[in-house]
């Protein structure tokens, strides 16, 4: 039993000196988050990172950085759906109002005909002008949607963009930023495992 404790604690003690434990390396992002050579950084050892680079509390500026970054990003994707659906819409209606139009004209040069040749040219331009009134504010109203999804997505990319910058930015500055470690003996994660390693 006193077995099982002490390997419990040791676990314990293991897991909370790893969280405080930044790998040596080279750091990139990958989206919000940091990776070190590879390995990907646990929320604490994120945190850790970002709260001291060269003396320097990053912490804020990465957050409101990677809040720029989302806004951007789903302004960027409702604004291209939305432009799609829109330009979609779009192009029915106008096909619509076509065929409406020529359909329209066509039935009105036929009940037309029965009253002469002036008539059915008048009641054909009528029908005609009829279906063209009742789709152009259903056309103008699908376009204003595309018009609404474009300029979505063009405030979402640079706002993606500059987000992506800055965290960026800040990772170049602690791959930049000479990294002191103080001497001594600690326990915690090696390159083989747990265990006690004397810095210096």
């Amino acid at each position: 039993m006193k077995k099982i404790v002490l390997a419990l604690v040791l676990l314990t003690a293991c897991a909370a000196a790893y969280a405080q434990y930044i790998p040596d390396g080279t750091a990139k992002r990958y989206g919000s988050k940091i990776r070190i050579d590879g390995q990907k950084l646990t929320p604490e050892q994120q945190t850790l990172l970002l709260s001291d680079i060269d003396g320097i509390d990053y912490t804020r500026a990465w957050k409101n950085a990677n809040l720029t970054r989302k806004w951007g990003i789903g302004l960027t994707a409702a604004g291209g759906t939305v432009a799609v659906v829109g330009a979609g819409g779009t192009m029915v209606m106008a096909i619509a109002a076509a065929l409406g139009v020529v359909i329209g004209a066509s039935a009105g040069a036929i009940v037309g005909s029965v009253g002469g040749e002036e008539t059915a040219s008048e009641t054909a331009s009528e029908a005609a002008d009829n279906v063209a009134n009742e789709m152009g504010p259903k056309i103008a109203a699908w376009a204003t949607v595309t018009g609404v999804g474009l300029v979505s997505t063009a405030v979402g990319i640079p706002l993606w963009i500059t987000g992506s910058s800055k965290m960026s930015k800040i990772v170049k500055t602690y791959n930049g930023a000479p990294r002191h470690s103080d001497s001594g003996l600690y326990f915690g994660p090696t390159a083989s495992g747990a265990g006690f390693a004397y810095v210096f």
